[in-house]
Order: structure tokens, then sequence, then C-alpha cells
């Protein structure tokens, strides 16, 4: 599930079956949203193919000012943050606070330490949010967010933000989304009818050779935040009818694998592209890989520096790839000096790994 805030509205989505929690003691206020973030291929599915899809939220907006330190600078604040646990979070690095001031101006950010967070803020009232991560009996953590739609600064303020006040939330459905205006009810339950709903008849195709094939769908928001499950088809080609909620902008992908269905990475080939299906009704929709080639070549700088080459090799009109490398394909990636002299070289077309970091210079 995903959740959304906007001035006018708090949206939940669901694609199968997942839990949430949250923690919105009062009535919500109106907060800008986050601003994206970038993700890996890798990290778009930290468990493997086969599970969630995740295109995680950027909890910090793009002009968010950083708390103070200086007592001149404003009042002091204490933030103490508690996971579901009653803990200090672990991930310091995903758990922050930002402070949106109700006068509509750039909020304030500020990176907890051990659960703490300590700085200066001018005096005023703010809306106060948190998303919180909590580790889980399965080796995966849980998310929280803690929303405090009002808080007066004016003298030294102190504030728990304490996941345990959350109330759970679970859904399961099929690529359905439902609005709860100006808050989330004690009961979130809502029903759809297939009528309401995009039926698509959906053709999963092959380059030709036995497959296995699958994907995902999450909502596209502007600002992150999507969570697609797995749905597998099983073996291609094939068509099924699947369901989607109209007027919503649909994160898809899809994936064909080998015939034993393993969803390896260095074995599946992906392609990913944004749809939205604008009233109800039937649509009729062909995922066909295209003749192999390059289309919009990429170049990723590591952490490192090292240079690693991700180009797609399959490209249609409604979709491109995203993974190599690519099955019953040869051929080599060669990055070349301006003089043309080969510098490196992979055993791969369209994906390199690996590469020692290149000297300053033009290279293609």
């Amino acid at each position: 599930m995903a959740v959304r805030k906007s001035s006018a509205m708090i949206t939940l989505v669901a694609a199968a079956a997942t839990t949430t929690t949250f923690a919105i003691p009062h009535q919500a206020a109106a907060a800008p949203s986050p601003a994206p973030s970038a993700q890996s291929a890798r990290n778009r599915y930290p468990h493997g193919l086969r599970q969630e899809a995740v295109t995680e939220p950027g909890h910090r907006t793009a002009k968010t000012r950083r708390l103070a330190s200086k007592a001149a600078d404003g009042v002091k604040v204490v933030i103490n943050v508690l996971d579901r646990n009653g803990k200090p979070p672990a991930t310091d690095d995903a758990n922050g606070v930002t402070f949106y001031p109700l006068d509509g101006s750039d909020p304030f950010y500020g990176e907890l330490d051990t659960g703490n967070l300590e700085g200066r803020l001018p005096a005023g009232e703010y809306a106060v949010m948190a998303y919180v991560k909590t580790p889980e009996g399965d080796g995966d953590a849980s998310t929280t967010l803690i929303y405090r739609p009002r808080v007066r600064v004016q003298d030294a303020t102190k504030l728990v933000l304490d996941a345990r006040e959350a109330r759970p939330v679970s859904v399961s459905v099929y690529n359905v989304v439902a609005e709860q205006r100006e808050r989330i009810p004690a009961n979130p339950e809502f029903r759809v009818k297939t009528a309401d709903m995009a039926k698509v008849r959906v053709r999963y195709g092959t380059e030709g050779r036995p497959v296995c094939t699958g994907g995902h769908a999450a909502p596209a928001w502007a600002e992150g935040g999507g969570i697609g499950f797995f749905s597998g088809v099983g073996a291609a080609p094939a068509t099924r009818t699947e369901y989607f909620t109209p007027g919503v902008a649909w994160d898809i992908d899809w994936m064909n694998t080998t015939p034993d269905c393993g969803f390896e990475f260095d074995k599946t080939e992906i392609w990913n592209r944004t749809v939205r299906f604008t009233k109800p009704g039937s649509h009729r929709w062909k995922l066909t890989p295209a003749p192999f080639g390059p289309a919009r070549p990429v170049v990723i700088w590591g952490s490192g520096e090292e240079p690693a080459l991700a180009v797609p090799m399959h490209s249609t009109w409604d979709g491109r790839s995203d993974l190599a490398p690519y099955n019953g394909a040869s051929g080599s990636s060669v990055l070349r000096d301006s003089t043309g002299r080969v510098v490196y070289e992979s055993d791969q077309p369209g994906t390199a790994h690996g590469w020692p970091v290149t000297r300053p210079g033009t290279t293609r």
C-alpha cells in the first residue's frame, strides 16, 4: 500500500495484500508532497523479481532547510522518535523529521541520531511529519507515518513521535485506488464494482523462445512511494484480463525469464512503462518485445566513480527494457577514448560493470 498526502485528501492505494501503519492523532492539515527519489533497478526489487517492486518516496522536499544550531537562529526543539517496538529506529539514514511551517514557507528538515533530533526553528506553528521504520520478524521493515498537524513552537519545545500510536491498515485488492478526503477513517473500507474498472485484455509476447512471464503494477505518483506486488502469468505467449482503476497513472513492468520461472536477475529481461486508462470499459494491450537494438544509452557512475554501462536493448511502442544481460544475445560493449582506442570491454551487449575509473577526457 502507498499513502499520498495532498492539500485536499489522503489517498489509499493497494495492489495486493499488505499492511501499513499510520499515526495521525488529529485531523490532517495540508502538507507539501515529498520530492521524487531516483533508484537503481536492483533497489526497485530489493527482495528479488518475484517480490515487491518498490519506488521509495522522497521524504525530504527539494527546498527543505536544515534546522539551525545557533541560539540566535530560533527556538530550541528536541524530538524523540520511537518505532513500533518502543525503541529508537535503527535505520537513521531513512528516518528524518520534516517541519512544515503553517504560513506556507519552505519546510525544515532534521536527520535523526539514534532516534533523537535537536536543533532550532523560528517561532511559529508547524505540521510535523516523520517516516519511521520498524524491523519485522521476517527480516523486512514496516513503515509508519507519524503526523502532527499543528505544533506550536514558542518556547523550548520537546516532542515525542511514537509509532506505537499507529493504527494498522490492511488492504487486499488488485490495482485499485480509493480516495478518502480530509483524513484516514477508523475503518478505511471501500468496495469496488467491476463495471467501474478498466477491463484490459493483455497479451504477453516473447522473442520467439519459451519463457515464463510476470510483472508488477504500482501507482505512478509524481513524488514516488508506490509498491507493486508481483503477479505471475506463467508460460508465454499468453493472454489474460486485468483490471485497473481508470484515471490513475500506473507504473507497469513485465518480465520474461527462463521457462522454470526462476526470475533471477541475470536471466530476466524487464520492460516498463506508465499507463493511464481514462475511463471504465474494455481495452486491449500488447506487451510484446521488439527487435533487438540499443535505445536511450545510459552510463551510471557508481559510488566509487566506477563507470557501469546499462543500455536498454529492446524498445517497443509501449515500453522500454530495463535490465541486461539479454538471454540468447551475443556481442560486447566497448568504451573508447577520443582517439578511438579501446579502453575497456565487456562480453555482454548493453551492460558492463566493474570497469576501472577512466582518466579524464572524452569517451564513447
